[in-house]
Formats: structure tokens, sequence, C-alpha cells
């Protein structure tokens, strides 16, 4: 596959290496050069697109600039995007030991199915666990260890209404964990926490028709959510500090209930398969009452997916591709107060398949993104730090797949 850049993707390779070939080295004693050469290069590359930056100077050659982009709606809460331009040397010397674990699982699973009557059916599950951790740095400090055992059934029930239409229900738990980070912050860095269990239920319909075939269910999905909890409060808190130390642990769980509509339908050459999902996700249990009723950071409240394809029938082996995509905004911060806006992504190809002497040949080629929209895809908000991931620009690919 070969992918073709952008002149705005070349003019951000080029501003990186311009920026990283300025040396704003900072030991941490003040002897470094300061950052006012890479601040001048800063703004002058702001002026250039229309901005007007302003610079700060704390000491001699310490230099901050700031730029301020009005946003088109002045109700909603402000986004500062922060970034370094001092560039803080490696240090040789070890800063922290390193965590070494090891972790065991022996499971056992029974499941069956039962004919209960002539149109219902049965399914049961029961899977057992038994989890045995431990954790030691390097050195031989902060040595941790215990086994868990836990049961987690799986339920599910069927009746065939019709020949092409069933009714279903059915519950069951999972098993989730989590690893507190190695740093010294935390008063339980690089434990392994005891794994907790989700728990999910559901319910449908799901038909089966000569040329459509369709499935209706709502949903309810229980979450645990580790957080991390200010020693000094026992309350969760978004950023932790060697002078306010925090632990890691369970903060309650994430609600997440929806509904979700899959369906598929072919008619002659051309086939058309879509899905939309509504979902409802809110904190609960939360030892921080403020934050129970949130919605979950990285959540998108609704998505819907289109694709389709057409096999030209002048043409046989040819299928022309469609694919067009739709998420709503995602909450960037626990409590609600930044958020990214939706997003719609078209996506168009083609692919030819062709047999010759036994030799199965398989051109593709396409564009994603065909709007080149620019947007947030991503929001994960993880240990006191949001993350913004971009959707992919715009993108041409092309593949050629052999088979012998």
């Amino acid at each position: 596959m070969r992918e073709t850049t952008t002149a705005a993707q070349d003019e951000v390779v080029q501003i990186c290496q311009d920026l990283i070939r300025i040396d704003t080295s900072n030991f941490g004693d003040g002897s470094g050069p300061g950052e006012a050469e890479a601040a001048a290069y800063v703004v002058q590359s702001l002026r250039e697109v229309g901005l007007e930056p302003q610079t700060f100077e704390s000491d001699p050659g310490r230099v901050s600039v700031v730029v301020r982009i009005p946003g088109a709606d002045r109700e909603r809460g402000a986004l500062c995007i922060h970034g370094h331009l001092d560039v803080v040397p490696a240090d040789p010397a070890l800063t922290d030991e390193n965590t070494q674990r090891d972790e065991r699982s022996l499971e056992w699973r029974l499941q069956d199915r039962i004919e209960l009557a002539e149109r219902w059916q049965l399914w049961a599950g029961l899977r057992h666990t038994q989890l045995e951790r431990s954790a030691v740095r390097t050195d031989g400090s902060r040595a941790t260890a215990y086994t868990q055992r836990f049961s987690t059934p799986w339920l599910a029930l069927s009746w065939q209404a019709t020949p092409t239409l069933m009714v279903y229900a059915s519950g069951g738990q999972g098993v989730e964990s989590e690893v507190a980070p190695n740093r010294t912050r935390y008063s339980n860095a690089g434990q392994a926490l005891p794994a907790l269990k989700s728990r999910q239920f559901e319910a449908g319909l799901k038909q089966r028709l000569e040329a459509l075939q369709w499935q209706l269910a709502v949903f309810d999905i229980r979450r645990p959510v580790w957080s991390d909890v200010r020693t000094a409060t026992g309350l969760p808190a978004d950023s932790c500090s060697d002078a306010l130390p925090c632990t890691r642990r369970d903060d309650g769980a994430a609600r997440h209930r929806g509904l979700e509509l899959e369906a598929e339908w072919r008619v002659g050459a051309l086939s058309l398969r879509g899905s939309a999902l509504w979902l409802d996700a809110a904190r609960e249990g939360s030892a921080d009452a403020a934050r129970n009723g949130l919605a979950p950071t990285n959540v998108p409240e609704s998505s819907l997916k289109l694709q389709a394809a057409w096999n030209v029938a002048a043409v046989p082996g040819l299928a022309l591709l469609g694919f067009a995509s739709h998420e709503a905004g995602r909450q960037v911060l626990p409590d609600n107060s930044v958020a990214t806006s939706g997003w719609t992504r078209v996506d168009l190809g083609l692919r030819y398949a062709v047999e010759r002497q036994g030799t199965r040949w398989v051109w593709r080629a396409g564009v994603d993104n065909v709007a080149d929209t620019r947007a947030w895809k991503e929001a994960p908000f993880q240990f006191g730090h949001a993350y913004l991931y971009p959707l992919a620009p715009r993108t041409w690919r092309a593949a050629l797949e052999v088979t012998l």
C-alpha cells in the first residue's frame, strides 16, 4: 500500500525539522540558551497565517508565545492547547526502578444448549477463573502478591417467533483489570489491582429474509471505573504529584445503556449495509458525588455507518465501494467542561478480482476521507492527562494481492 502526503503534512514536517534544529536545551539551572530563537520562529509562522501572537519573557531568554483564536460559540468553554518550546536533555542516571510483574490465569468453562420447547432455546455458560499476580521492583522493594478466584455466568434465551424472526435476551458477566502506574506520586505504584466484574444485559430481534436481514438490540452495560484518588481527601483527582499523592483504585462504574440497529440489503448487483447506535452513558457510584450522572470521557452519544457496494455487470470482478460514517462528539474531561465536535467521513474505493491460470489477482484502490475533514476522532483521558487524536487526513491508497 502506498500513501501520499498532503501539502499541509509536508509543511508540518518542515516546521518540526526547523524547530528541532534550534537549541532550546533546558538543564534546570539557567545555563541553557533559552527559547528566544524558537519563539521568534513560532511568532513569524503564526503571523504568516494572519494571527497576532504575544510573547512573554519570564527571565532573560526564557520566552513564551501566546496566541488566541476566537471561537464560533462564545457560550462554550475555552480550549487551551499547550506545548513546550524547551527541551530537557535525557539524564542517564536511573530515576526510578522498573517493576516486574507475573500473572498466571487458570480457567474452566462449561456451556450447554437446552431445547425447552419446539421454538424455545436456552444457552447457559459458566467460567471459573483463578488469577495469581505478583509484582516487585528490580531492587526487590514494593513486593506484592495475591490470588483471586471468581466465577462469571452467562445466560441467553431465544424464541423463534416465525421461521425468519427470532426474539432473544441474554445476560452475563466479564472481568476487567487495572495496574497502577509505576510512579512515585502513587501510593500503590506498580501494583496490579484486584480484578473487578462487569455485567451486560441485552435483548433484541433478529430477522433474515431473502434480500434483507436486520437486527435490533437494546443493551445495558455496567463497567468498573478506576480513578486516581487523592490520598489526603479520599476523593478522585484529575492530577497527582509527589506533594499531593494519589492511590489508584476503583471508583464506581460507568453505565452504558443504548439502542443498536443493523441491517443488510441485497438486490441485484447492489448491496447496502448500515448500522446506527444511540447511547446514554453516565458515571455512577463515584466517591465524588459531582461526577455521578456525568458522561464518561471518550464515549460518543451516537454513531452512524453506511457501506455500499455495486458489482459492475459490464466488467466481471469489478466492484465500486462507498463508505460513510458519522460520530457525535466526545467528552474530553471528566467534569464534562470540554467536548469535541461530531464529524462525518466519506471513503470511496474499488476492487477488481480476476483469476488467471490458477492464480487469483485482486487490485484495490481508493481514497479515504474524501472531503479531507479535520476533526478529533478520539479523546481518551488517562492518569490526569487528556489526549486528542485527529481524524486521518485524505489518504490515497492502492494495493495488489496475489494468491498462488
